[in-house]
């Protein structure tokens, strides 16, 4: 254990240690506690003291166990990366020559039989005995030495590669690769070098061939390699080299050197020379990194290291962002004016009655014969079977479930094409005032059963000419003559208005969403919008909602998504976000939680790409979604060019649990990494409160607060705020519990120069497990209705931001409560008050996030008409040179209100 702190360090070295440790085992003289002359001469000195005693004795030297002995003694058993470092130095081509000369050494001191220990086993943190890791395995470095040494062959020769330094500068930089050999050989040895990381080949750096030669009868060679400065802002760039295959009779080490290109920063003013060409500053006058360009009160210096615009006044960074529900028919976020749009998935069904069914129809609700549904491109039904045809079904059929508050009211059904669409349940055709491509409904809503609609198609394309029944839109009758114009529910936008940021994480259907190539992606054209666990998040249409309010949009890629997929989406909001506007990215949502499905495939994928590692499930997880996110961010950063700081590069994990953060930002499983040198902006947690309230181990207890005078609300409350009143109950309850959380993960975010922010957060109060009463389903649910919930956000909020947290997203907009919690600020999108919304909105206010300051330079947003769209259709111009006297007029009226214009 006296060496475990020496031994720590050399596993941060680029080659995680391995140069250091052979130089122990063979020549010592690295450790300050080492033995004299390495392990090696160690052991020479034990064999020499005991063949003189069996020798003097007549007796034969023979060794009953032999061979490496490295393995943690005590505590340091459990430390991962040394036990890692030891089981890498066991597979190093090094440690086989290093056998053979302890085996001749052995042999040379007089001794006998050697026993080597063991032939076959799985390496662990308890040691790497085998000579081979498992019986299907045939060659290692140690088994093919101990043959070498029975058949009396040379072990192979070993080439490792170094270099002259491990950075280079971006202008005018160089490094000097060297093969090295550990003997000379009479033929040459030929390396194949592999290439990888940010940095790219004849754009960052050249390289004149990427074969390196050793020749005959020499120990070395060497090869150099260029940067080329491509005048792009972008931070500093890794490049990884590793030797691919080898021609010769030598094996290589498995190692990757690992360096840095660094941007070019001629004043040495912490700021390079690109970005500062960019914005119009002098990289070589040092004073402006202390200058404030824009006027808003941040140096450039500090705009540098905040990836923001030293042009432009970026205002204060956003403070509170929300979630968006899924899309589904029974949502009551009601986000399109279309109600189409979240229609359900086409059912298939056929006509029945008593009289005359048709044949083989037994009334059933869904024939399950979607799969035979003859759909065009865009989903709509082009034909329907006739009742003598094998299906079943004869018609389709598609619901919505509404929630309870809603309406009702006159809508009127807009169509194109030929056939007959019938309205049922709470649905009524108003015949006398419907026409063909117009129908007139009336919606009722139904109080005890509850308001639902069943849209059917009794025919469609009757005439067989291929003009089936298309474009079906469901349109509140106030809307008809303007629903074009207006794509989204007003009261939806009024609603969602005032977030800074919204998260489309449920509108992507990301933790069921299986796409992988662009061409998968779901389009504008799609009937429905929502798809029930098939593709959905139109990206255009999320855009739109983005630049309808002017907000920030947040994405969470499908975790099956392809590099070209990666970069088609980067290049869709590059090119139709306005240029003011940020982008916060995220490589899917909760990979570390295993209750999904990219959990499993982020293992999978893991255990594919590193299969000797040793490491715990969730290590093997977590390193590769942290190599995921990395390659993520470089792309979407490279899309954007001298624009990536409008991207946001988020890495979500755990917020009760460090160490998924830990193992995704240094990946040390990846040879390329750590991660977080790859444009990693932010972690990202979900830090939240009261979910142990929902736990089987509080069941019985919280059953008991209902027979409290006020329900259980009190005791409630008392539990959120200072805890005690559950026996499991954290240390100060649910919302000191929640602080601690923020804070751990502060610290970590801090030691790596990230932001900290919730990708999710607010109560969590909710039936988790399916087992409660209705009567604790009904506290939880008034709880979330009582004020003093707006009291705990509100507590809870500021201590969010006195810990150091920055954007703070709610999860979610808008949702009915249930079992399964009651997740909404607001319960459906007329309500236009509660009291996690209340707070939440205070908040907001509170801190700035609604304000902006009225400034000498006011910048106007100008949407141009269509023919004289620009590149993303957006223009930005300065205070007084705007010719048209409206755009003027509304200018004063900024200047004299604070609002924020769009003309």
């Amino acid at each position: 254990m006296t060496n475990q702190t020496q031994v720590t360090a050399w596993t941060r070295e680029a080659d995680g240690g391995l140069d250091k440790l052979f130089a122990e085992l063979k020549s010592g003289g690295v450790l300050s506690g080492g033995s004299a002359g390495g392990a090696l001469a160690e052991a020479m000195r034990w064999i020499d003291n005991y063949y003189m005693l069996t020798n003097n004795r007549g007796l034969q030297l023979l060794a009953y166990e032999g061979g490496q002995h490295l393995v943690g003694v005590g505590e340091v058993v459990n430390d991962s990366a040394i036990t890692n470092l030891l089981i890498k130095a066991n597979r190093d081509p090094r440690m086989g020559a290093l056998y053979l000369d302890y085996l001749k050494g052995w042999e040379a001191r007089g001794g006998g039989l050697m026993m080597n220990f063991s032939d076959i086993g799985i390496p662990s943190k308890w040691g790497s005995w085998g000579a081979l890791e498992h019986v299907l395995q045939t060659s290692s470095p140690k088994y093919d030495a101990l043959l070498d040494y029975l058949n009396g062959t040379d072990y192979e020769a070993v080439v490792t590669l170094g270099a002259s330094v491990t950075q280079m500068s971006e202008k005018g930089g160089s490094i000097t690769l060297t093969a090295y050999l550990d003997k000379a050989l009479p033929t040459p040895v030929v390396l194949n070098l592999q290439f990888a990381g940010t940095a790219t080949s004849g754009g960052d750096y050249q390289v004149s061939t990427p074969t390196l030669t050793i020749p005959a009868g020499a120990n070395s060679a060497s090869i150099r390699l260029d940067s080329i400065d491509d005048n792009l802002i972008e931070v500093s760039e890794t490049l990884a080299v590793t030797i691919g295959t080898i021609n010769g009779n030598a094996r290589a080490v498995a190692a990757t050197l690992q360096f840095t290109v660094t941007q070019e920063d001629s004043d040495n003013d912490g700021m390079p020379d690109d970005w500062e060409r960019h914005y119009g500053l002098n990289p070589e006058d040092a004073s402006d990194a202390t200058a404030d360009k824009d006027g808003d009160g941040i140096s450039n210096k500090d705009e540098y290291l905040a990836n923001t615009n030293p042009s432009t006044r970026d205002g204060a960074a956003p403070v509170m962002g929300t979630n968006l529900s899924g899309l589904a028919d029974w949502s009551s976020q009601m986000p399109f004016l279309d109600l189409f749009k979240m229609s359900r998935t086409w059912i298939t069904q056929c006509a029945y009655s008593v009289a005359t069914p048709d044949p083989g129809c037994t009334g059933q609700w869904d024939t399950g014969e979607q799969a035979q549904l003859d759909l065009d491109a865009n989903g709509w039904v082009k034909s329907l079977p006739k009742p003598e045809d094998a299906p079943i079904f004869t018609r389709a059929s598609t619901y919505w479930a509404m929630y309870p508050e809603f309406k009702g009211g006159r809508y009127v059904v807009l169509y194109e094409g030929e056939g007959t669409l019938s309205y049922s349940f709470s649905a009524h055709k108003l015949a006398a005032e419907s026409t063909a491509g117009r129908d007139v409904i009336n919606i009722l809503p139904d109080t005890n059963n509850g308001t639902a609609i069943l849209m059917t198609l009794i025919a469609t394309d009757p005439n067989r000419t291929g003009n089936y029944l298309r474009n079906i839109r469901i349109i509140p009758e106030a809307y008809e003559t303007t629903y074009t114009q207006h794509v989204f529910n007003p009261d939806f936008l009024e609603r969602t208005r005032p977030f800074q940021v919204l998260r489309f994480m449920d509108w992507m259907s990301t933790n069921a969403n299986t796409q992988e190539r662009w061409s998968e992606r779901p389009l504008p054209t799609d009937a429905r919008y929502a798809h029930y666990g098939k593709q959905t998040g139109i990206p255009q249409i999320m855009l739109q909602l983005a630049n309808t309010l002017d907000k920030t949009p947040w994405f969470t890629l499908p975790h099956q998504a392809d590099d070209d997929y990666i970069r088609q989406f980067a290049t869709q909001v590059r090119d139709d976000l306005p240029p003011h506007q940020k982008v916060y990215v995220e490589y899917s949502n909760e990979v570390w939680n295993t209750i999904f499905a990219q959990s499993t495939y982020a293992l999978q994928q893991g255990r594919a790409l590193w299969p000797d590692a040793v490491a715990d499930d969730h290590t093997v997880r977590m390193n590769w979604y942290g190599k995921r996110t990395a390659e993520m961010c470089h792309i979407w950063k490279e899309v954007f060019g001298n624009d990536a700081n409008r991207v946001v590069c988020v890495l979500g994990s755990q917020a009760a649990w460090t160490y998924p953060a830990e193992q995704a930002l240094n990946c040390p499983l990846w040879q390329q990494g750590p991660c977080r040198n790859y444009g990693i902006d932010a972690l990202a947690i979900a830090p939240y409160f009261g979910g142990y309230l929902g736990d089987r181990t509080a069941k019985s207890q919280v059953e008991g607060w209902l027979a409290d005078a006020d329900g259980g609300l009190g005791k409630l409350f008392t539990e959120l705020r200072h805890g005690g009143i559950l026996s499991n109950s954290p240390a100060g309850g649910a919302l000191q519990e929640a602080s601690g959380w923020i804070s751990n993960n502060q610290q970590l975010a801090q030691q790596h120069g990230l932001q900290l922010v919730s990708y999710e957060g607010g109560q969590h109060i909710a039936d988790i497990w399916g087992t409660l009463s209705t009567g604790v389903i009904n506290l939880f649910t008034t709880a979330n209705r009582d004020p003093r919930m707006g009291e705990v956000y509100t507590q809870y909020l500021n201590t969010w931001k006195q810990l150091g947290g920055g954007l703070f997203m709610h999860f979610t907009d808008i949702g009915t409560p249930g079992r399964y919690g009651a997740w909404g600020a607001l319960e459906h999108v007329g309500q236009t008050s509660s009291a996690k919304y209340d707070s939440l909105l205070s908040y907001l206010n509170d801190n700035g996030g609604n304000n902006l300051t009225v400034m000498a330079m006011v910048y106007l947003m100008i949407r141009m008409p269509s023919r004289m769209i620009p590149r993303n259709g957006w223009i930005v111009t300065g205070m007084a040179l705007v010719t048209m006297p409206i755009a003027m007029m509304i200018m004063t009226e900024c200047l004299i209100v604070g609002k924020f214009c769009m003309v």
